[in-house]
């Protein structure tokens, strides 16, 4: 979960917490429905970070691919052993 999602969480709790404590029911419906706004808010904001996780992913396995496509073979040399020459 992102950051923006929690403070929205966050903001959505304490809407409820003062929708609690409010006498006036009028005061107590507002809080609950900035709690009710706060609370769709996060659930978008966890939605578009989950959004933008996945797009940077599918972005970086193809660079990824294009970097693997683009790079030129490895070529391994080998070493022939040579004979000892005789007499040296």
């Amino acid at each position: 979960m992102d950051n923006r999602s929690l403070e929205y969480r966050a903001l959505a709790a304490e809407c409820l917490k003062l929708g609690g404590c409010a006498t006036d029911p009028i005061r107590r419906s507002e809080y609950l429905a900035l709690a009710q706004m706060w609370t769709e808010l996060a659930k978008e904001a966890a939605r578009g970070a989950r959004a933008l996780d996945h797009a940077q992913e599918e972005f970086n396995n193809a660079q990824i691919a294009k970097a693997v496509e683009a790079a030129p073979p490895v070529l391994q040399q080998q070493q022939q052993i040579q004979p000892k020459k005789r007499g040296s």
